[in-house]
């Protein structure tokens, strides 16, 4: 009689006498492809990703072992409020995506409430673009905390505007790093409204640790928390 197969210790699989470990965030993670997902799957991996933030958010609010959105590709958002209220999750940069998170199409307007959005690098994630990419409007509310983003190429950190309306009442910026606007970059005509909220320890090689105008229409900062 043959030998059984030896099982494999937790955390990894064994593929001959060599252990390979689990993939990252496996069995609590969700997988969010914007580009080429599909919410008929089950998103339980970046081959079985889905489309749209909301099947997302309710495949992690039936499950309260799901920690953790990986976004692997960019999710386009219209006119809607985007929280993972009820869930046990941030919403995250996937492994080895570069791009930006979520993209705000003109003339949408989103409301940013009561969620996380995490760029990785305190995980060592490579990044060249930022979390937000916003070309309609932006509003920034209580409980949304934009962190840990760090882009070699293009500007924002955290977030990039143009044409953009950006509306601050609440939230965190933190530990973000751009080459320009380590917070937020706006340009091209972008309004900035900022009344609450807190933009705090974010860097840059050339200026702009916090955020920096270019071309900027309008701006209004009033209470706020800058370090």
């Amino acid at each position: 009689m043959g030998q059984a197969p030896a099982k494999a210790p937790a955390g990894g699989l064994e593929i001959g006498k060599e252990i390979v470990p689990d993939p990252v965030g496996a069995g609590n993670a969700i997988y969010l492809d914007g580009e080429t997902g599909d919410d008929n799957k089950t998103g339980e991996s970046p081959e079985q990703a889905v489309m749209t933030f909301d099947k997302a958010k309710e495949l992690a609010a039936a499950n309260p072992a799901i920690d953790t959105i990986f976004v692997t590709g960019r999710v386009l958002l219209d006119t809607s409020d985007i929280s993972l209220s009820g869930t046990k999750a941030i919403l995250k940069r996937g492994p080895n995506y570069l791009g930006c998170l979520l993209l705000i199409k003109p003339d949408a307007e989103v409301n940013l409430t009561n969620i996380t959005i995490d760029g990785g690098a305190l995980d060592s994630a490579p990044a060249e673009d930022c979390l937000i990419d916003c070309r309609g409007t932006l509003n920034i509310l209580d409980g949304a905390i934009l962190q840990n983003n760090n882009p070699t190429e293009y500007p924002g950190g955290a977030v990039f505007g143009k044409r953009a309306i950006i509306s601050m009442k609440g939230g965190i910026i933190k530990n973000n790093y751009a080459p320009r606007g380590g917070g937020i970059y706006l340009e091209t005509n972008s309004v900035l409204h900022m009344i609450g909220g807190s933009i705090n320890d974010n860097s840059c090689d050339d200026f702009g640790g916090g955020y920096i105008f270019y071309k900027l229409y309008r701006s209004n900062v009033w209470w706020n928390s800058f370090r």
